[in-house]
């Protein structure tokens, strides 16, 4: 899809909520669009200080209230294509028709070519570096290995790749004279890095095309290319891993490298695996994968004696809440001494860990790319609560998924997304982060009160998603309510909405006698979850 078509969009929806998009926003949208960070975007006649504190602020709350998502320059391109695909023909078509401000027609032509922005080299570490010596050692083995053509370094996000690779290189003054770094958040397109590489290498053009004069020079020369942010070339919606069609070549790239003999070394960073890289790396030498993994704990409990927090005492289990992650750490030690004074101990007596909106963003960057299937075993493992076997998840997909085999595709996905804790004891157990696992409550529990209130105000109509097609209390769950990591939640949710909890009563009670019983050739959980929330209400809150 492209970016005139989402600007298309864009401006449509802005008419149709009667709030239409100026010139101004018009413009930062599409640079936005174009793949620049907010900080390399300027408007003329607007200074960036007012473009980044007034107007993209405006213009991501406005998107968000068309797509009815949280909407952010990162999650832009994947918040926009999904409300598109949610439009009837006969919406795209007015859509189509639309001219944004300043082009005379509709032709993808008259979109203005986006100039990449300038080459940055090899990204430089802002904070201290922590990292595991074995992993920092190996990489650097690897790097200086002559038999070695392609190194994949692979983990979640936050945990460090891209500095990790950076350290390594600048330890290294000869590995760093010879590197190309190509950021895939500016250069997406093959076609890009490839000038790139030709104005950077100073290659001539090749009879056979890029492909082959790349692996005819790195057959010469001993160069080492990088490639960050792999991940962006994966289609989104759908199982981990998936290429995008219109990045064949780095496919192609990769296959006709990956058992050749080199004199450099490509290296490939990413936060998400994928059935091709895996192919790659089984049964051949000349590859390398490398899993960057959390901070040990003493290692990361030094970043948050950098921030001066205070209670050391409770530190190791904060390291442990966020398994270690450095970014992580970095942004809730910042949050415990702006908020708390650096009081750990008062942070955790607000029994959250999620930390502030950037936080968040984090997480929601994370899990907004997966697919249905993933999203459903993602809110089972979090209604659990617990490590869980695959046998224990199967049992309860037989509907949604009859297959048993579609449900261990969704697992493995989230595994190559490095969303999935795994434990073995006799047989695999898997869980979820326990970041991971707050935030997917406090989502679902958001999207819960919302369907209770909505249903309140248009009985006898009423409309569930999630409390329709998820148990509450799931079998085999801690039978005990109040450790439920949602049920108690949606309550006090409805008690900020209603205040009076006998109201609150009132209306679950009418909702549940309304709401037909369950059809046994389908997992519908609307009567059973709101007669659950009735009989905890009235247990408990009363």
């Amino acid at each position: 899809m492209t970016n005139l078509t989402l600007l298309q969009l864009c401006i449509w929806l802005s008419h149709k909520h009667g709030d239409p998009l100026d010139g101004l926003r018009q413009e930062l949208l599409l640079r936005a669009l174009e793949g620049y960070k907010l900080k390399d975007i300027q408007i003329d006649g607007y200074s960036h200080s007012y473009v980044k504190r007034v107007i993209a602020p405006d213009l991501w709350k406005r998107l968000g209230r068309y797509c009815n998502q949280r909407v952010g320059i990162r999650s832009l391109q994947l918040a926009l294509t999904t409300k598109y695909e949610q439009l009837s023909e006969q919406e795209k078509a007015a859509v189509d028709k639309i001219v944004p401000n300043g082009m005379a027609a509709t032709t993808e032509s008259q979109v203005p070519a986006p100039t990449p922005p300038q080459y940055q080299g090899i990204p430089r570490n802002k904070n201290h570096f922590y990292n595991q010596e074995s992993t920092l050692r190996t990489l650097g083995q690897r790097l200086q290995q002559r038999d070695i053509s392609l190194i994949f370094v692979l983990g979640g996000g936050g945990l460090g790749k891209t500095t990790l690779v950076s350290e390594v290189l600048r330890h290294h003054p000869p590995l760093q004279e010879n590197t190309l770094w190509c950021n895939l958040s500016d250069r997406l397109m093959f076609d890009h890095n490839w000038a790139l590489i030709q104005q950077e290498w100073a290659l001539a053009e090749h009879p056979d095309g890029a492909i082959a004069q790349l692996q005819d020079h790195l057959q010469q020369q001993p160069k080492i290319l990088v490639f960050d942010h792999w991940e962006l070339l994966f289609a989104t919606a759908c199982l981990s891993g998936n290429y995008q069609p219109q990045h064949v070549m780095y496919v192609e790239f990769l296959e006709a490298i990956a058992h050749q003999s080199l004199a450099g070394t490509v290296v490939v960073i990413s936060r998400e695996n994928s059935p091709a890289i895996e192919a790659l790396a089984t049964d051949n030498p000349r590859v390398t994968l490398i899993t960057v993994e959390g901070l040990s704990n003493l290692v990361a409990q030094q970043i948050l004696q950098e921030y001066n927090l205070q209670d050391p005492e409770l530190w190791a289990d904060l390291v442990e809440t966020y398994r270690g992650n450095p970014l992580k750490l970095r942004l809730i030690a910042t949050g415990i001494q702006e908020w708390y004074g650096g009081s750990v101990a008062q942070f955790q007596n607000q029994e959250t860990i999620i930390g502030g909106n950037t936080l968040r963003d984090i997480l929601y960057n994370l899990t907004c790319r997966i697919s249905n299937s993933e999203q459903e075993v993602l809110y089972w493992l979090m209604l659990w609560g617990k490590s869980i076997t695959l046998e224990q998840l199967q049992a309860n997909f037989h509907v949604e998924m009859p297959f048993a085999s579609e449900v261990w595709d969704a697992v493995r996905s989230l595994d190559r997304r490095f969303l999935l804790e795994k434990k073995e004891n006799h047989r695999p157990y898997f869980g979820l982060q326990p970041s991971i696992q707050r935030y997917l409550a406090q989502e679902f529990t958001r999207e819960c009160c919302q369907e209770i209130i909505q249903a309140i105000a248009t009985l006898p109509q009423t409309h569930f998603n999630h409390l329709k097609h998820f148990p509450l209390m799931p079998q085999g769950a801690d039978p005990n309510i109040l450790t439920s990591p949602v049920i108690c939640p949606i309550l006090k949710g409805l008690q900020n909405r209603y205040r009076d909890f006998s109201q609150i009563q009132a209306n679950l009670r009418r909702l549940a006698q309304n709401t037909p019983p369950a059809n046994s050739l389908q997992h519908d959980y609307r009567q059973t979850n709101l007669t659950l929330l009735y009989e905890t209400l009235t247990t408990y809150f009363l």
